[in-house]
């Protein structure tokens, strides 16, 4: 049951396609940045392009259904896609593009979308064809905060990996801070530097939801620890609470459990066992879950 105010929901989502067979129910907080990571990319454009078609086939519905009974949830039906690839029209310029968005959408704020775009120190007559894909992306991102968009899904394709991080970290951070919106990364299990920005993770396996929630939450219910002394009926019974993983000489446990219980769990079994606590990344959780 979610705690929170969201602007896009889905519900009863069930796909089957050979032998895939996907059942999604999700909400994603309001003005938030949730990644949705999938198990593989094929999972994730199948979800994603589902989406899309639904949604181009009943765009002023707020409550619409796709060739399955599911059903997706919008305060309003304001809601923007960037797909694999840009949506932008290439023939136009900056000033062209500017002046096509303010008659498109009724709340357009010019002054914000100038301001946004600045750091990318584009001239106003480059085209948009003879610009990068990562600058193509950062442009309809101005164009989701600047149309006061309620929710962006976001296909993430390779963008994140021809975009110079810090850069796109300060400018997410310079528009979050000035302008609302719920964004929604859709991703598949690999290294992410998005990670680094998100504030809730969503979790795909076997075609069902494994673990929804906001990132320190999930980094609260993790333990990791670095063990020493440790005997084969330990290992046995750790292996029945989470992972042992090995990195270099050292053994590591990690698991969803509080430390005050995995002490009495060892305790039990072998006091001369030795427990350092560690930090933990939102990498190696989302490892746990896949493993």
């Amino acid at each position: 049951m979610k705690k929170f105010n969201s602007d896009f929901e889905i519900e009863n989502l069930k796909i089957v396609k050979s032998k895939l067979i996907i059942n999604l129910t999700i909400a994603f907080p309001s003005n938030a940045f949730s990644i949705f990571i999938f198990e593989n990319h094929i999972k994730r454009d199948l979800v994603f392009n589902f989406i899309i078609d639904s949604f181009n086939s009943n765009s002023k519905n707020l409550k619409f259904f796709g060739n399955y009974p599911f059903e997706i949830k919008l305060k309003n039906s304001n809601l923007y896609f960037i797909g694999q690839k840009s949506g932008l029209y290439n023939f136009f310029n900056l000033i062209q593009l500017e002046e096509y968005l303010k008659k498109k959408y009724a709340n357009w704020n010019s002054l914000a979308f100038y301001e946004m775009i600045s750091s990318l120190k584009l001239k106003p007559y480059d085209k948009i064809s003879s610009l990068k894909n990562w600058q193509k992306f950062l442009i309809e991102t101005a164009i989701i905060f600047s149309s006061q968009t309620k929710a962006a899904l976001i296909h993430t394709n390779d963008f994140i990996n021809d975009i110079s991080f810090v850069f796109f970290e300060d400018y997410i951070k310079f528009c979050r801070q000035n302008y609302n919106c719920s964004f929604i990364f859709f991703d598949y299990k690999r290294d992410s530097k998005l990670l680094k920005i998100i504030d809730y993770i969503v979790l795909e396996k076997n075609g069902n939801i494994v673990c929804s929630d906001f990132h320190r939450n999930i980094l609260n219910d993790f333990l990791k620890v670095e063990i020493l002394n440790i005997d084969e009926s330990t290992k046995k019974l750790l292996e029945t609470k989470g992972r042992l993983k090995i990195i270099g000489n050292t053994l590591y446990f990690i698991g969803k459990i509080s430390l005050d219980k995995l002490f009495e769990l060892l305790k039990q079994n072998n006091e001369n066992v030795l427990v350092y606590k560690k930090e933990i990344s939102l990498d190696e959780i989302i490892e746990f879950y896949y493993k």
